[in-house]
């Protein structure tokens, strides 16, 4: 037996429905956070769980930064 058309049109809902979660779950995935933190030559450095790091000047460092 086939799908209706209004059974078709509601999966086609769902699938939107978990594709756009799970986007929303790799968003949040990416924000990363403070990890380390110290003066070179005057300026403040900042080291996050990615590996990045920022000289953020005179300034406090962020707790997070996203990707």
């Amino acid at each position: 037996m086939g799908a209706t058309g209004w059974q078709t049109a509601a999966m086609r809902r769902l699938l939107v429905a978990v594709l756009l979660a799970l986007a929303a779950g790799q968003a949040a995935a990416l924000t990363w956070f403070l990890v380390a933190q110290w003066y070179e030559n005057g300026n403040q450095m900042c080291k996050y769980s990615n590996g990045t790091v920022l000289n953020v000047g005179i300034r406090l460092c962020p707790l997070s930064i996203e990707d």
